[in-house]
């Protein structure tokens, strides 16, 4: 991953709302990811982690990601999480990040499962950085 140089001090943080596209082996799904100024990261749909700086270009990200159980007498459980780890390249208003998530079992952390996972986004909003 490469990324081009520019002139914009702030374009090489992550700050503000991202419409993202998550690549996995067999699927694709949407997503909304919000990084903050202080180092966090939430996914719109429920996780959280950190972020920080790799490059005048890059970050890493780290968000764990509940998993709950839909259906059945255990319905509303949280019954895993999927732990998810990306290294990014930002480009402008957009970054490509790779990596990989993976599912553990709540309670004992046990790995259920583990995919490489590719991530698209572009920024929805840029959030102003204080004086």
């Amino acid at each position: 991953m490469t990324a081009t140089a520019r002139t914009d001090p702030t374009a090489a943080l992550p700050v503000g709302a991202w419409s993202a596209q998550v690549h996995r082996e067999t699927e694709t799904s949407a997503a909304v990811l919000h990084f903050t100024g202080d180092g966090r990261v939430f996914l719109g749909d429920g996780g959280a982690g950190h972020w920080e700086p790799t490059g005048p270009d890059g970050f890493t990200f780290r968000v764990a990601e509940p998993l709950f159980d839909e259906r059945g007498p255990a319905a509303g459980d949280c019954v895993g999480w999927v732990d998810i780890d990306q290294l990014a390249v930002l480009d402008g208003d957009s970054f490509r990040s790779e990596g990989v998530s993976v599912v553990r079992e709540s309670g004992s952390g046990r790995v259920l499962r583990t995919k490489r996972v590719t991530v698209t986004a572009r920024r929805a909003m840029r959030t102003a950085r204080p004086a």
